[in-house]
């Protein structure tokens, strides 16, 4: 028992060690236009605002036929992050729009302007 104890810990630290201890910052929502139809297709880039950073974590994706997306960070666990949520697609302003650590984890939807 007590050897099973040990190794199912020893198991346990390995695999925490291997795959580290990873904040994760989540957003997702649906892309429209203005008379509220998806946009398919749409870039999605979320990506770490600190000018002072040797990297930079970003992370991109397109909209599906729904105009729904995902996006996910991985970064070090209790950080304070300053994020840029961009979307672009052709025919379309692209949409900035800045994100504190607070705020994630939850929906954003977007509504892409057409390009006058």
């Amino acid at each position: 028992m007590k050897t099973t104890i040990y190794l199912l810990l020893f198991v346990g630290f390995s695999l925490l060690s291997i795959t580290g201890c990873e904040g994760i910052t989540w957003l997702s929502g649906t892309i429209t236009d203005p008379d509220n139809s998806p946009v398919k297709g749409a870039k999605v880039i979320l990506y770490e605002i600190n000018p002072d950073a040797a990297i930079k974590e970003s992370t991109e994706g397109l909209s599906n036929e729904k105009g729904e997306y995902e996006a996910m960070l991985t970064h070090a666990p209790g950080r304070d992050l300053n994020l840029n949520l961009s979307v672009s697609k052709k025919g379309y302003t692209t949409h900035n729009q800045k994100i504190k650590s607070g705020e994630t984890n939850k929906s954003f939807d977007i509504i892409l302007e057409p390009e006058k």
